[in-house]
């Protein structure tokens, strides 16, 4: 269902029980439709302001003006209009159905004739919501304005920038004054185009004509049906404060009915501005309706319909676009501190616990590290209907870099897919456990080994490669989902035809990359044992029909060894790149390196997540990715062109920034910063104080995005290093690093980590919520307006996405490396996580090593973490009492 770019003015017709009045309650409405628009269409705002009038008039109101397709011009005149007739007024209502827009903190209602090319010429062509408001200062009693809005903006409105990523800005209005929107500041709202009317609206009239209930009840109400009628996409919001008397919908000599309810004002919840400071503390309330406690009825705690778009979460990322977001919202803001562990179940496997269950129609499948089992779990109390134990070789372990970790099954059509850690992909059916096929992507003697969760993308199943600490040439593979056969292989090095890229169509950076992209930005036959490998997250648009992933670093982490013929540094493409590919025949539409000639392992295999976005006032599908260099990419996801490259991590010191400008040579690349070049100052040097350490300030524990506020959240983690390269030699099968590492945090900080909320418009941080250490867990957001996420340590928690005011916390039995995510059954939802210690972060204590080099360095990083923690393996469940 297409959205709707719409302002909406709307207003209930209403009797203040205000004590005896002398004189009959005078009630007035203007109400404006606007749908044949030269510029973007709209299909119900005539439709909505027709049968809003119609209710109006029914409720007896005094005198309603309707007005249908007007211009700036009309609209002038209709409120010069209604302006006079609001003096003396008890009521007056404007409603107004069309498109509308935010620029600089300031909402505007467009007329149908308005172009807007420009940003300047709003205050010309449209119409402000505050002069919509001045023309009601004589009314006497209350003032009614309500917003039905989507800010996805299609007025081109060039030379500017808006202040919120999208929808309108929060309002303060005058007392006596509500201001309601249809969606909250930073929302989107919908059109309902091939319905009767916008979900709003609907919602509207089914509880305008209440003429007995409460007011402020009615808001509530209205907000529940929108909410249950958009799954949670779309939440209205209400500003504005009135005085103590109670508001009661009807005409003239209404009053409360007996033993009424208390008056319910519908939760507010307020979006981040993005004018906050990258770390902020909580900001003033905005004026709004009194909150009153929620009736027993509400929908935080109503049951969740069997067949809730969200009731499973049957995919590792939870959706193609890697969003991480669920529109369940009976676990909220409001409720979450009473969340609770209602089962658990032990896999009976030790070391890193990475990726997260997948929930489907009842069934929980659970995976595990090395021996990487997989179980079938009742989602009653966790009782075992299968588990499958694949049989594999020990010595596959030893080549396993930072820990036996699994991200992960598949699942499609009632068959679950497996990668296992010695690169066999296993099809099994879901129902029973037993095997349909395999296929065998690698070969561990070599050094190849399999982690990363497949993805499943119309019949062919998708997965990568891990080893580039081992020399490995990565590659990705698509494999028939219902044979196993092998599709097509793409390489990340070496000729056009193995790396599946075309001279003259793919693009990088705007341009064809041209013959032999990859070949001419090596030495010789180095890019045969290159790395590059493709061992993070998938993402994918079935719109663009494209494959999105992230390549790792380089081979050898002595770059010395890597330069070119003449001594000095080379692209080494298409390692630390964001590809993007056709999934059918695996051709790669574009290609976008983001660390050429990598000196530091920054692997950049992190989630690429797909949202819809406004960035300097245009809406652009981008891909949002947070690398471990410490930069935050926003990419054009069509055209892999970047429009925002920032620090996510302020301690970030290997590079000065990214070249943005399009005429330069260096557009697109980083400028390195000399003193922090391992390769500038040779092997046999320690280079120190570098920011972030290989670790990355973020790894693979995948961010999340939320459709309330239209902001990414992060975990972060916050270490450097020094790094001194040395000579290595290849030989199959054997780690090809050539570095010893120490990690420590950043001078002057003592914290190794933080969990953040990420403008991608923007490009800055607009809170911050510090952690003792690296933060390894993957992200959840949901419509309940809470943020999720684990801790090395070992606590699930969950934050407010407006502050990250902290709500919950909760010590689960080892340390979470897992992803949070939720599910609903019975009517409950559900919030579950992996908590087993390892990975990267904790392989100090999964492999027992106690040298603070160890590990690349993480172990003397780390080494206070078997204070606080144990190794473990376990899911955890979590409901609402």
């Amino acid at each position: 269902m297409p959205h709707r770019l719409f302002a909406f003015v709307a207003a209930f017709a209403v009797f203040l029980s205000l004590g005896h009045s002398a004189h009959a309650t005078q009630r007035i409405a203007l109400v404006i439709g606007n749908s044949n628009y030269k510029v973007g269409p709209l299909a119900n705002p005539i439709k909505d302001a027709e049968a809003i009038a119609r209710t109006f008039e029914s409720l007896g109101f005094d005198k309603v003006l309707l007005r249908k397709d007007v211009g700036i011009q009309g609209i002038r005149s209709a409120l010069g209009e209604i302006s006079r007739l609001a003096v003396g007024a008890d009521v007056a209502v404007i409603y107004f159905a069309g498109h509308g827009t935010e620029y600089s903190g300031k909402n505007y209602l467009i007329p149908v004739d308005a172009r807007l090319d420009r940003s300047s010429d709003l205050d010309l062509e449209a119409v402000s919501l505050d002069t919509v408001l001045n023309q009601l200062d004589g009314v006497r009693k209350l003032k009614l304005v309500i917003l039905d809005a989507c800010r996805n903006n299609v007025f081109p409105m060039a030379g500017g920038r808006r202040s919120i990523p999208r929808g309108l800005a929060r309002v303060e209005p005058d007392g006596n004054t509500l201001v309601a929107y249809a969606a909250k500041e930073g929302m989107t709202a919908d059109d309902g185009s091939g319905l009767e009317h916008s979900p709003y609206t609907k919602a509207l009239l089914r509880h305008l004509s209440a003429s007995s209930t409460e007011i402020r009840l009615v808001f509530g109400r209205v907000r529940d049906d929108v909410m249950e009628l958009t799954h949670g996409q779309q939440i209205p919001h209400v500003y504005g404060s009135l005085g103590g008397g109670e508001i009661y919908l009807g005409g003239a000599g209404a009053t409360p009915p007996a033993a009424a309810a208390p008056a319910v004002t519908p939760p507010v919840s307020q979006a981040p501005s993005p004018q906050r400071p990258a770390v902020s503390k909580p900001q003033p309330k905005t004026a709004m309706l009194e909150t009153a406690p929620l009736p027993k009825d509400d929908r935080s705690v109503a049951p969740i319909a069997a067949n809730h778009p969200d009731a499973n979460w049957s995919m590792p990322t939870g959706d193609y676009a890697n969003l991480r977001y669920s529109s369940l919202d009976q676990i909220n803001a409001n409720n979450v501190s009473t969340l609770r562990q209602v089962w658990s179940f032990s896999t009976g496997v030790l070391r890193g616990h990475q990726g997260n269950p997948l929930a489907i129609d009842g069934t929980l499948y659970v995976h595990t590290p090395f021996p990487n089992y997989v179980y079938a779990l009742d989602m009653d109390e966790g009782e075992v209907k299968w588990v499958y134990q694949p049989r594999m070789d020990p010595s596959t372990i030893p080549v396993m870099c930072c820990d036996t970790v699994n991200r992960g099954v598949a699942y499609e059509d009632g068959v679950l897919f497996l990668y296992q850690s010695d690169t066999t992909l296993t099809a099994l059916d879901a129902k029973t456990g037993k095997e349909l096929w395999k296929a065998v992507n690698g070969d561990p003697k070599r050094g190849q080994t399999g982690t990363n969760a497949p993805i499943v993308i119309n019949g062919k199943v998708i997965v990568g490669l891990s080893g580039s600490e081992f020399g490995v040439r990565g590659h990705i593979t698509a494999y028939a989902a219902d044979t196993g056969k092998r599709l097509w292989r793409a390489h990340a090095t070496g000729p056009d035809g193995d790396i599946l890229f075309d001279p003259q169509k793919t693009m990088s950076l705007g341009k064809p990359v041209g013959r032999d992209s990859s070949l001419k930005t090596w030495t010789g036959d180095q890019w045969k044992i290159g790395g590059g490998t493709a061992w993070g997250w998938f993402s994918y648009d079935p719109d663009l029909d494209l494959l999105y992933y992230g390549t790792a670093n380089p081979s050898t982490w002595n770059a010395v060894q890597r330069a070119g013929p003449d001594g000095k540094a080379i692209d080494q493409k298409w390692t630390m790149s964001i590809i993007a590919r056709n999934p059918t025949t695996g051709m790669a539409a574009w290609a976008y390196q983001m660390t050429p000639f990598d000196e530091w392992s920054y692997d950049g295999v992190n989630e690429m997540i797909l949202a819809d976005i406004d960035v300097e006032g245009r809406e652009r599908k981008v891909l949002v990715h947070f690398d471990k260099n410490g930069i935050a990419y926003t990419l054009d996801r069509a055209t892999g062109e970047p429009l925002v490259a920032a620090k996510f991590l302020e301690a970030t010191n290997w590079t000065s920034g990214v070249s943005l400008d399009r005429a330069s040579r260096n557009y697109g690349r980083p400028a390195v910063v000399a003193s922090r070049s391992p390769f500038l100052n040779g092997s046999d040097i320690n280079t120190k104080d570098i920011c972030p350490s290989s670790s990355g300030a973020k790894n693979q524990g995948p961010a999340a995005y939320s459709k309330l506020t239209g902001l990414f959240y992060v975990p972060v983690n916050a270490l450097c290093m020094d790094y001194e390269p040395f000579r290595v030699t290849y030989t199959p099968g054997q780690p090809y690093v050539g570095a010893v590492l120490s990690m420590f945090p950043p001078q002057g900080q003592t914290t190794r980590g933080s969990f953040i909320a990420w403008d991608a418009a923007q490009g800055r941080a607009v809170w911050e919520a510090p952690e003792d250490f690296p933060v390894w867990s993957g992200a959840l957001a949901t419509a309940g307006s809470i943020v999720c996420f684990g801790t090395v340590d070992g606590y699930l928690k969950c934050l407010d996405q407006k502050d990250g005011k902290a709500l919950f916390k909760y010590k689960t039995p080892s340390g979470i490396v897992g992803n949070v995510m939720t599910y609903a059954h019975k009517g409950k939802q559900y919030l579950a996580v992996l908590s087993g210690l390892g990975g990267w972060v904790g392989i100090g204590m999964a492999a027992g090593l106690t040298n603070p080099t160890d590990g690349l360095g993480m172990v003397g990083a780390t080494a206070d973490l078997q204070r606080r923690t144990s190794l473990g393996g376990a899911l955890v469940v979590f409901a609402l009492p």
